[in-house]
């Protein structure tokens, strides 16, 4: 008896207990608890809401996006990488205060965090934000002191600021703090110095650089870079010849000697570097190339032929060779002669649209107007995202007054590189 009282009790309490969960709904079976009670799962997952927003950014739909990214934290607030997108939003609506406030929720999440600074200092970078930058390029150097990059990143936003003295001081810290003697640190501080406009510490860096390695290349081809960015013609012949020195296997050098000697109107000499880059490298096709036009300039241009084929002979399975002496058949007025050459070129590497184009002019040359529009269909299939091509098949079509086929090209090539002044340029005289 006293069993079966304890039993009934407990059923008491078990209803009283369903009906505190169910409330008003007695009507319900205790299997029956309303949906508002259970704990509901995401329909979409973290990563659904990124892939979304990020469409949504695309499209332009700026709230909409920030709206699915914000969706994703809510999901998993450790996806810190989620705030670099919703502030993209911002700055793409024209919010950029709230796209700053974004990035600094960003760091809230992780204060210690070297990258996130970075970050944050490389997002400020573009938005702008230059002093905020170099407080956060600061903040994360005091966390990971010795990151190359972080030096660089916050000596270009000095020099963005237009304070250079801070520059070469973010610099000296660099090398102080660790690798003072290291060649690859100076040639990378000259690069950094040649992209601010400063020639003079350019210049500095990479010579210390090939002090502590003269083997060091990049050193030597910075020098020279520096060399044309000021345009000291003689100042570049000294560098490569002391360069020569050093990597006399080197047949770039041997044809920026010759580049060099070319440009002060010394033939024979450029001659004569061209033609060492080719004994060094008989693969070397710009030396090839540069030596048929100085050729061609001397008034020898059946030299200049026998110096292609020859060419051709060293490197039969090579379709850059037999393009080059095309073009050099076709521009010197031997269309005719020309053709079996890109027609061989193709053979090689039949997925060169840039081929298709040439051939179709030398077509153009020849009259035979028939074959030009497949070639440039052709072209067209081939253009592998470059806009460059899709432009020139445009202006191919204008020359042959086919403004119908040539607008076509040049809205492609706008889709794929809006500012392209080229296409624009093709579309207004055309009439569009």
């Amino acid at each position: 008896l006293r069993k079966g009282v304890i039993a009934a009790a407990l059923g008491v309490l078990a209803v009283m207990a369903i009906i505190l969960v169910v409330g008003p709904n007695l009507n319900l079976s205790p299997m029956e608890i309303p949906s508002s009670q259970v704990e509901q799962k995401p329909t979409r997952t973290v990563d659904q809401h990124i892939a979304d927003g990020r469409a949504y950014l695309t499209k332009g739909e700026f709230e909409t996006a920030i709206n699915e990214f914000e969706a994703a934290l809510a999901q998993n607030p450790k996806r810190n990488d989620v705030y670099w997108d919703i502030a993209q939003a911002y700055v793409e609506a024209g919010k950029l205060e709230e796209a700053f406030d974004t990035i600094k929720r960003a760091i809230e999440t992780g204060p210690e965090e070297a990258w996130l600074y970075e970050s944050a200092g490389r997002f400020s970078q573009g938005m702008g934000y230059y002093q905020e930058a170099v407080g956060f390029f600061e903040r994360a150097l005091e966390i990971e002191p010795g990151h190359d990059g972080l030096y660089f990143a916050l000596a270009n936003t000095y020099a963005a600021l237009g304070q250079p003295e801070q520059s070469a001081r973010v610099f000296e810290d660099m090398l102080s703090a660790g690798g003072g003697d290291d060649p690859g640190r100076y040639e990378s501080i000259g690069w950094q110095y040649m992209h601010m406009g400063s020639f003079d510490e350019a210049e500095a860096a990479f010579e210390k650089a090939v002090e502590l390695d003269p083997e060091s290349f990049g050193a030597w081809s910075g020098l020279i870079d520096l060399h044309w960015k000021r345009d000291d013609p003689e100042g570049a012949i000294e560098v490569v010849e002391r360069a020569l020195e050093i990597h006399p296997d080197q047949a770039f050098l041997h044809e920026q000697l010759g580049h060099w000697y070319w440009g002060e109107g010394e033939l024979e000499a450029a001659e004569a570097a061209f033609g060492k880059a080719i004994e060094v490298d008989p693969t070397y096709i710009s030396a090839y190339k540069n030596l048929a036009e100085i050729y061609r300039n001397l008034g020898r241009e059946e030299q200049a032929l026998e110096l292609l084929q020859g060419a051709i002979e060293a490197n039969p399975d090579n379709p850059q060779f037999y393009d080059v002496l095309a073009r050099f058949y076709r521009d010197s007025g031997r269309a005719r002669e020309s053709l079996p050459y890109f027609n061989k070129a193709l053979e090689l590497d039949p997925d060169n649209g840039w081929t298709y184009i040439e051939l179709a002019r030398a077509y153009q040359l020849t009259g035979q107007r028939d074959e030009i529009a497949p070639l440039l269909e052709e072209a067209g299939s081939r253009s592998h995202g470059d806009p460059g091509l899709l432009e020139s098949i445009g202006s191919t079509y204008v020359e042959l007054g086919d403004c119908d086929q040539a607008i076509k090209y040049f809205y492609r090539a706008l889709e794929l590189q809006p500012d392209y002044d080229q296409a624009r340029e093709g579309l207004k005289n055309c009439g569009e």
